[in-house]
């Protein structure tokens, strides 16, 4: 394989903690890897919170979804550097494991406080008349956030390369 945009190119690739979804292009966490974290975490597994294994799966898939949703706004919108980004989170083997512990931070966040649930509240508080700052609620767990700033994973400037059409969802 040649290494030529980054050092660490892999092809993404599924373990016991996380799997690659081919069609949506993004990591997911394991079942098992949720639990491990929720029995260090309340000393139960992540199922037993959810109640059936349907919901944790689909909780699983949307700590996933939110945090990806959350990188390729804060790298800007335009359709390159998104293309860019991807391909990034997907190839470069040095940042897989950043997306693995933001996730857990998400899933440990849902745990201790009911992130998902507070990140689908109402902003209106209709007792007082009231709407609520929007960035009072961030879109994903503040631990999630402040792993993918330290990773250099959350980035406005411009990327010292460019995913070439050929390159681009070739072989992810």
């Amino acid at each position: 394989m040649d290494n030529k945009y980054y050092e660490n190119e892999i092809v993404p690739f599924d373990d016991e903690d996380m799997v690659y979804n081919d069609k949506k292009h993004r990591y997911i966490l394991t079942a098992k890897f949720a639990d491990k974290i929720s029995l260090g975490v309340i000393g139960k597994s992540y199922l037993e919170g959810k109640q059936t294994e349907a919901r944790r799966n689909y909780a699983l898939q949307e700590h996933s979804a939110d945090m990806y949703k959350f990188v390729y706004k804060w790298n800007r919108r335009d359709e390159r550097k998104r293309r860019t980004t991807e391909h990034l989170l997907a190839k470069n083997g040095d940042f897989r494991d950043f997306i693995k512990d933001s996730m857990a931070d998400m899933v440990r966040a849902d745990i201790r406080g009911g992130y998902q649930l507070q990140k689908d509240l109402s902003w209106v508080n209709p007792e007082r008349g009231t709407v609520m700052d929007l960035s009072d609620i961030p879109s994903i767990a503040p631990d999630a956030r402040d792993g993918l700033l330290e990773s250099g994973i959350l980035y406005k400037g411009e990327y010292s390369y460019r995913i070439d059409d050929e390159d681009y969802r070739s072989d992810y």
